[in-house]
């Protein structure tokens, strides 16, 4: 009987084959890999760029004199280079309009990655890698959102600045002044268009009013309680809370997080329109750290100073509301539309109060 013989020099071709075969995929995942590597660096590098050029070009709108720095493309190379291994070649496509104050920058990267192993299967030089990003800026203008306080813009100070703004309707407070002082009307209320709501949708177009009540008829209901409820956690968040029996009243002392404390707020022009029906003029970021409102109290680094400390008689606080923060000139990045052309009737009302919105668009 015949046996059957292999054939040892067959299988080694094979071996030798199939060896080759997984060192040129091994050589080829480790060049992708790193190519792959260098394309998110170059990405995470051209959205920094983009979002610090836009706001650089947004701050230098609104007020030059604080910020000289001209909008320029300036700022790419440093956040590209910052977030690669190896140089990047940058590219930056930037558009303005309004003087500055709407605009778009694209900034595109570019990076060389050697092929380490890939030359070996006659793959030639380096392969460039690449990404892109674009950030916008222009006046905020449309949020879902918006928290149901309202402020008179001849309140406001200059974005970046803290305000403490008093209402005291036992002095008479006079809703066509609004500079601040005690016996005027900085701040009222939205109505909500539903009853069972607090924060209202805004987008502000020239035909747009503002349903504003006075500061001690802020909205009754249960969604309203439970809005204002978390806006006074967010404040006590602050750290180091704390009440005594003579002073009943809460009293904060640290740092918290700046941001769980800011809501959008409305600002109405109070030299137009009617007492209860203000044009709106801008949505602004504002950065609370103290807030009373119905005789609720919230405070930051101790008691309230006059005017707002509270009286004698705890019934009269009803007629003292205080509040007091800081007008954020940058939001976020959110879902929504960041400029529409119908408003550029406000444009004109663009002022160091105004706050730019800026963020990373596809």
């Amino acid at each position: 009987m015949r046996r059957l013989s292999g054939d040892p020099g067959s299988v080694t071709i094979i071996v030798a084959l199939s060896l080759t075969m997984l060192l040129g995929i091994a050589a080829l995942a480790i060049d992708v890999g790193g190519l792959l590597a260098e394309q998110r660096a170059v990405q995470n590098g051209a959205d920094a760029a983009a979002i610090a050029i836009a706001k650089q070009c947004a701050e230098h709108a609104v007020d030059p004199d604080a910020h000289p720095a001209p909008c320029t493309d300036a700022l790419a190379s440093t956040y590209l280079d910052e977030n690669s291994t190896s140089p990047v070649t940058p590219s930056v496509e930037l558009a303005t309009s309004y003087s500055g104050k709407v605009g778009r920058v694209t900034v595109t990267g570019q990076v060389a990655s050697p092929s380490i192993f890939a030359r070996f299967l006659g793959v030639e030089g380096p392969v460039t890698a690449s990404a892109a990003a674009t950030a916008r800026w222009g006046p905020l203008t449309a949020v879902d959102e918006v928290f149901p306080l309202v402020v008179c813009k001849g309140a406001l100070p200059p974005v970046g600045e803290s305000v403490r703004l008093v209402v005291d309707h036992a002095s008479g407070a006079d809703p066509e002044k609004c500079d601040g002082a005690p016996d005027e009307q900085p701040f009222g209320w939205i109505t909500p268009h539903d009853p069972s709501a607090c924060t209202s949708k805004i987008t502000l177009l020239p035909s747009i009013y503002l349903d504003v009540l006075p500061a001690d008829q802020d909205p009754d209901n249960a969604e309203c309680q439970s809005v204002f409820k978390e806006l006074h956690h967010d404040i006590r968040a602050l750290g180091n809370c704390h009440t005594t029996p003579s002073r009943p009243y809460l009293h904060c002392h640290g740092s918290g997080d700046p941001e769980a404390r800011t809501r959008v707020l409305a600002v109405y022009d109070a030299q137009a329109g009617s007492p209860s029906s203000r044009p709106a003029h801008s949505l602004i970021a504002f950065e609370f750290v103290g807030a009373r409102f119905a005789g609720e109290a919230s405070y930051f680094n101790g008691s309230w100073p006059e005017p707002c400390t509270p009286p004698e008689d705890p019934a009269a606080i009803d007629d003292m509301q205080c509040i007091e923060g800081v007008v954020q000139n940058y939001i976020p990045p959110t879902d929504g539309p960041i400029f529409d052309p119908a408003i550029a009737a406000l444009l004109p009302n663009i002022d160091d109060t105004t706050v730019l919105d800026v963020r990373l668009v596809d």
